[in-house]
């Protein structure tokens, strides 16, 4: 079993014992004020229960998306951290004994983990966690964010240091790649013999336009995303073409510049 599956089974778990719903309603009115009706604690009970149903859904999204771009390697122990966490029925809001209150600091986690790895402009997901964070927040209050203090400074620490560890490993191959391309002797076209002419369909480079990405090098896919609320966002990526940069062998000449 994966650990988004251990997550949404403690979750359901919790939520058709019903254990802890008292204590999750208590923490909303007690945050709400006791001006708040009964139908505004229990929209706000609502609300915390679809976020806490997000947080497999968007680990797996993340997950899924680093793999496709490549960058799986640097966020992937920041995410087995938040998923350990969340998992571990003792922590700072212990859910052995508070149920669902008690993943209310897991779901902060691992939402702020999520977070931290939504560089523009081209974030992995495209998603605005602003609304729940702040929200989390507030119910948790200053005291349960001051005892996350030190796990959100570990999940961040697990990702700085594997990016690190990963560029280093990177410069490193490059630097043992570097002496054997140095040694590699350059292949260059033979001299213009015999009459042969510049080829006029490359101009004498070699090398032409991409026809398939018109000498972009990549190729623009839109697409459509739903986000954790069930909001659509319409999007454009980038997706790399298999030509050199926008450039391919000329046919004509096959490389060579002239024919």
């Amino acid at each position: 079993m994966s650990q988004t599956a251990r997550i949404r089974a403690i979750i359901a778990g919790h939520r058709a014992q019903g254990q802890g719903a008292q204590a999750l309603a208590t923490a909303v009115r007690n945050r709400l004020g006791n001006r708040a009706t009964a139908a505004e604690i229990a929209e706000t009970v609502a609300y915390c229960r679809e976020i806490l149903d997000a947080v497999p859904i968007l680990l797996d999204r993340l997950r899924e998306a680093a793999r496709e771009q490549g960058v799986a390697a640097v966020i992937e122990p920041m995410l087995a951290h938040a998923e350990a966490y969340f998992v571990n029925p003792v922590d700072v809001l212990p859910e052995a004994m508070l149920g669902e209150l008690g993943l209310l600091d897991d779901a902060y986690l691992a939402l702020n983990a999520i977070r931290r790895v939504q560089v523009e402009p081209d974030p992995l997901i495209r998603i605005d966690l602003a609304a729940p964070l702040a929200f989390l927040g507030q119910l948790l209050g200053a005291s349960g964010l001051d005892l996350l203090k030190a796990e959100l400074a570990r999940s961040e620490q697990i990702l700085l240091g594997q990016a690190a560890r990963v560029k280093a490993a990177e410069e490193e191959r490059r630097r043992a790649a570097a002496p054997r391309q140095a040694a590699a002797p350059r292949r260059l076209p033979p001299s213009p013999q015999g009459g042969r002419r510049m080829c006029t369909a490359c101009a004498g480079l070699g090398s032409t336009s991409c026809g398939a990405c018109a000498g972009y090098g990549y190729h623009t896919s839109r697409s459509s995303r739903v986000d954790w609320r069930g909001n659509v966002d319409y999007v454009t990526d980038r997706v790399p073409c298999s030509c050199a940069g926008g450039q391919i062998i000329c046919r004509t000449c096959g490389g060579a510049g002239y024919v």
